[in-house]
């Protein structure tokens, strides 16, 4: 999980720091509720699957230009393919460790 939250760091200060500073690309990083949450929108949307982005996508169409997750196509021009591995390494190892500190709580529940 440290390694995790170490590779958010440093997707953040890498991949995501380039992109805040790109005026094309500014814009496009979704809605940020707390700091660092535009990491997260950009680690999301290279590590989702195409079916759910086509449903985002539909859903943004329906609902105005909304800006609640990032924007693919722009991001795509704008990163490299070590940049889109980053985050689906970061993405994955912090939903990864979520699901296994949940099944270790229910193991360590159950032997009790």
């Amino acid at each position: 999980m440290i390694f995790g939250y170490l590779l958010y760091v440093v997707f953040g200060q890498i991949t995501v720091r380039k992109l805040r500073k790109n005026p094309e690309t500014k814009g496009h990083l979704g809605m940020t509720f707390i700091n660092g949450s535009d990491i997260y929108n950009v680690s999301a949307i290279f590590s989702y699957p195409r079916f759910f982005l086509k449903r985002l996508e539909k859903g943004q169409k329906h609902y105005g230009n909304s800006t609640m997750v990032a924007n693919k196509d722009v991001l795509l021009k704008h990163t490299n393919l070590f940049d889109r591995i980053l985050g689906r390494i970061v993405f994955w190892q912090i939903h990864l460790s979520v699901v296994f500190m949940f099944i270790f709580a229910i193991l360590n529940q159950t032997s009790s």
